[in-house]
């Protein structure tokens, strides 16, 4: 997937993307990650980082529709690397995995994102809620934040519609393999630019988070900030030696997935 117009565009966005789509991620949601290659999730914010003031939840804006991405399709995909990418797909629609398998006979693919919208909070509001006072729910979630390891999801790109450029031999093989009935739609047409390749879309029931984007929370001297602090307010100073420390999650990989241990 290295050097993928699609995936490098959700990168240069600050976007990770998922390689298991998921339904049940979103805003506020804690994860842990050394910043590299690991992920795993923790639990909601609010469940996890108590207020001790009964302090609202920073709100969610959710199903904005996101007109700025520029790039919504991949390059032209070999087989198996086209498979690699839907496999995820397939499975969290709960699709036959024989469906990837049609998509390695093809010589190459192109997929197309449609139906984007965006979930989020503002850093800001984050800022609020933890400067106001949280103390962790258990140990195991505070020495995530001393190891400097405790991130919070502040956006989400979902996706409840795609579409593959295909062989017309692919798309039917994977028409044929399509259960009738089900949650997902699929429907193919024929391509306009050649008689050689068709369109085949799959449109889902609900939309899927497809890549996140997070930052790291940091815990000094019992406290939780969006921010490194010093001396002043925590929201608006940063040590000089920490200006280059990492706040943005960017995952090395192109697709992430959750680490099996740790």
């Amino acid at each position: 997937m290295a050097c993928d117009p699609l995936v490098d565009a959700l990168k240069d966005r600050g976007l990770n993307v998922l390689r298991l789509p998921r339904a049940d991620f979103g805003p506020l949601m804690l994860l842990r990650s050394d910043g590299r290659r690991k992920l795993r999730t923790v639990g909601p914010l609010g469940g996890e980082l108590v207020s001790n003031s009964a302090c609202p939840l920073p709100a969610v804006r959710t199903d904005e529709p996101v007109m700025d991405l520029e790039v919504t399709r991949t390059r032209k995909l070999g087989g198996s690397l086209a498979a690699e990418l839907l496999g995820g797909i397939f499975k969290a629609l709960d699709l036959s995995p024989e469906l990837s398998l049609e998509y390695e006979r093809g010589t190459s693919a192109t997929i197309e994102l449609l139906d984007v919208h965006r979930d989020s909070c503002l850093e800001g509001d984050v800022a609020a809620y933890l400067e106001k006072g949280v103390h962790p729910r258990t140990s195991y979630v505070a020495g995530i934040a001393e190891a400097d390891e405790l991130y919070l999801v502040t956006g989400v790109l979902k996706s409840g519609a795609f579409a593959t450029k295909v062989s017309s031999t692919v798309a039917a093989g994977v028409s044929a393999k399509v259960p009738v009935g089900g949650a997902v739609t699929v429907s193919v047409s024929a391509n306009g630019e050649t008689g050689e390749e068709s369109v085949v879309s799959f449109k889902n029931s609900r939309r899927l988070v497809i890549a996140f984007e997070a930052i790291r929370l940091w815990f000094e001297d019992g406290r939780f900030t969006t921010l490194a602090s010093a001396v002043g307010h925590s929201a608006y100073a940063v040590p000089p030696a920490l200006v280059a420390a990492p706040r943005r999650l960017v995952l090395r990989d192109d697709l992430v997935e959750e680490a099996a241990s740790w």
